[in-house]
């Protein structure tokens, strides 16, 4: 706008960041021809400070770089304070126009801060989008699906010696975590008397999993990450057989962070640092931290409870 181009002249006439506005090319090692420097307009007429002719040193040339770097960067503080204090001293001495230039010119810097906070959210959620774009496109690779699993449900279980068992589930879409699609559950499955069952309690999970999205099938996920090995491969079969329905499914095994696909003899593993295994290792990580986060707020729930009977 106009208001942002006077602005830009004026940091250059104020001497805020007086840049040389021409295209010469050329460095302390390789200096500038003399004749370049006497046929320049902005030298003689005094509007450019100089540094071919060695008018400005080189450390307080570099200053006004940097200055000139942190405003186009957002850094608008030091001139936010500048410009104010200019526009209050004109406004005392009653030069209502120039003051009001001033507060034109802060009007402008608000403008200029939006666009870069904007710009750089749009930079930070393009790179981002890429990237687990990236990670999803290898992970289709390396289970073999033909389609992209844009949306991945996890599944983990938790439980102190069979008590206060409970089953989570995370969701991410795209990538991402999606909070609103996470869900708890209480294991209502007998446990055995020395303790618990993992399979039996991952079957349950995935089994009222799959009811839910049988009520709502706009929910149907891409594919399900299940925290374990085997044995919540052959829990989760069984959950599809009495559900009547399939979804893609793999298990990541966390003592060697092998991943189990149904049917396989062996687990595929990729090396550390692998976009797949990453992305798999992160929602495995999140759907664990769920599960023993609403295991111990059922158990301290308890504990209370009990020492209430007291």
């Amino acid at each position: 706008s106009y208001i942002v181009k006077s602005l830009m002249r004026f940091l250059w006439k104020s001497q805020y960041a007086p840049l040389r506005p021409c295209k010469w090319k050329f460095s302390r090692e390789n200096k500038l021809a003399d004749q370049k420097i006497n046929t320049c307009i902005y030298y003689h007429t005094g509007q450019c400070p100089a540094p071919c002719a060695g008018k400005i040193s080189y450390e307080a040339y570099r200053k006004n770089a940097e200055r000139m770097a942190d405003f186009l960067d957002g850094n608008f503080g030091d001139l936010r304070r500048a410009l104010t204090a200019l526009m209050q001293q004109c406004s005392n001495n009653l030069e209502y126009e120039q003051a009001a230039v001033y507060r034109n010119f802060l009007n402008a810097l608000e403008h200029m801060k939006e666009r870069v906070l904007v710009g750089r959210f749009k930079d930070e959620t393009i790179t981002t989008a890429m990237q687990n774009t990236d990670k999803l496109k290898r992970l289709a690779e390396v289970i073999g699906l033909k389609k992209l699993p844009a949306h991945i449900e996890a599944f983990d279980n938790s439980h102190l010696f069979g008590r206060e068992a409970v089953g989570c589930m995370v969701c991410y879409i795209n990538g991402e975590k999606n909070h609103e699609h996470y869900r708890r559950f209480k294991i209502k499955t007998k446990m055995p008397q020395k303790g618990g069952s993992d399979f039996a309690m991952m079957e349950e999970s995935v089994y009222r999993r799959l009811r839910q999205l049988k009520r709502d099938p706009s929910q149907m996920p891409d594919l399900f990450l299940l925290d374990g090995g085997k044995s919540q491969i052959h829990a989760a079969l069984n959950a599809f057989e009495r559900a009547d329905l399939f979804i893609p499914f793999i298990a990541l095994a966390e003592t060697h962070e092998g991943i189990y696909l149904p049917g396989a003899k062996e687990s595929i593993k990729l090396p550390i640092g692998d976009p797949a295994l990453n992305l798999l290792m992160e929602i495995r990580d999140e759907v664990h931290r769920f599960a023993v986060t609403y295991h111990r707020k059922l158990r301290d729930k308890a504990t209370l409870s009990n020492e209430g009977h007291i």
